[in-house]
């Protein structure tokens, strides 16, 4: 769950965050998780929801917008690239600036995401942490 923490964290916190990175995170609805990812949230749908990355996203877009640098990345033969495209079109609809990629061949493994991106996927740490105060 380290992607979805680190979209939820940063997104509920931007003014903490200046980069956000999420590699393959699940941006799913709660009925298309499994229960040990729902069980955490004692299935309450409504607590789901209040601390979703979606949710929040859309609840501080005008504070994470134009001031976080955003990154979301996952392989293609993952489950997960489908539910993230919708998730990176809702930050296009949100205006928010981001960068998303899909892996070719590459499953939900960041070994293999990282190996299959078509450039050097560290240049994004390098740039963020250059503007690291």
């Amino acid at each position: 769950m380290g992607g979805y923490g680190a979209l939820r964290l940063g997104f509920k916190y931007p003014e903490l965050f200046g980069t956000v990175s999420a590699l393959a995170p699940s941006v799913t609805e709660m009925k298309d998780e499994p229960p040990v990812v729902t069980e955490p949230y004692g299935n309450d749908q409504a607590y789901y929801d209040a601390v979703d990355p979606r949710t929040l996203v859309k609840q501080n877009a005008a504070a994470i917008g134009g001031r976080t640098k955003i990154r979301l990345l996952v392989g293609g033969e993952d489950g997960l690239a489908r539910p993230l495209k919708s998730y990176s079109d809702l930050l296009d609809s949100l205006k928010i600036d981001h960068q998303f990629v899909i892996a070719p061949g590459a499953h939900h493994m960041w070994g293999e995401i990282f190996d299959r991106l078509p450039f050097d996927g560290l240049a994004f740490w390098k740039t963020a942490f250059a503007r690291a105060q």
